[in-house]
């Protein structure tokens, strides 16, 4: 009969404390649930793919674009990465604004010379974000403390931003998803005619309308909602489009009355 193999003991298990451990003696398996990969203990067992990263093409997306499932370039502290929702078109949409109108007027009082419903969810059929854009021209913006005072108890939020001198936009709630986004402008001014401009066109030439509407479902899931760099990223990529038919617009004559 053979002889046992020699088992030799690990001399610098001597100085440790607890059972030592001897050289050439079987490791004890991991669980089944936790299987070695690589040097490192993984609870599902399975290696992840490589990428190759060789003969790759240039990233051609918005700098501050995040595809579904990816870590985002730019998010808010806390927030997890969600794509951006287009939804069918809602016909309540338009009541919504009502309701908010009413009480933003009684809220401002005087310093609301008047109130519209602008952006997409203004446009009959057109899938937009769910959220609704209110324009409020004023007569001046020279100081933003009565308008925040104004709205806080609606549970608006300034977002400060670098177009706050000529439009300066507020939101609720304070995180994503936003219900409701207002924009102060001063009459006559370009702000207010462009944003009024571009629905009006848009609600008389349906056609325009859907090829926004494919061109907004063919940006917005490369970009991460619950990052406001990333939201205004979209809405920047959104302009390649959107400026051409704005310039049309004003140049015959938009906004109609409707």
């Amino acid at each position: 009969m053979a002889a046992p193999a020699a088992v030799a003991c690990d001399p610098a298990a001597a100085d440790r404390p607890g059972p030592r451990r001897l050289i050439g003696s079987p490791r004890s398996p991991p669980p089944p649930d936790r299987i070695l990969v690589g040097g490192c203990v993984r609870d599902d067992g399975r290696r992840r793919p490589r990428r190759d990263r060789r003969n790759r093409g240039p990233d051609r997306r918005h700098p501050s674009a995040a595809r579904v499932g990816e870590e985002p370039r730019e998010r808010e502290q806390g927030r997890v990465s969600l794509a951006l929702e287009i939804v069918p078109a809602d016909p309540a949409w338009h009541a919504l604004f009502a309701s908010e109108a009413a009480r933003l007027q009684r809220a401002l009082g005087p310093l609301a010379l008047r109130i519209d419903h602008v952006g997409s969810t203004s446009v009959p059929g057109l899938a937009a974000k769910p959220v609704i854009d209110i324009q409020i021209s004023v007569a001046q913006l020279d100081a933003l403390e009565p308008l925040c005072r104004a709205l806080a108890p609606l549970g608006y939020h300034h977002l400060s931003h670098p177009h706050d001198a000529h439009y300066p936009c507020f939101h609720r709630p304070a995180a994503w998803p936003h219900s409701h986004h207002i924009h102060f402008c001063t009459p006559g001014s370009m702000e207010e005619r462009r944003h009024l401009a571009l629905p009006s066109y848009l609600r008389a030439h349906p056609e325009v309308a859907r090829a926004y509407a494919e061109e907004k479902l063919r940006l917005a899931p490369r970009f991460d909602a619950a990052s406001t760099g990333s939201r205004n990223a979209y809405a920047d990529a959104k302009g390649a489009f959107l400026e051409p038919v704005i310039q049309r617009a004003l140049a015959e004559g938009y906004p109609r009355p409707t």
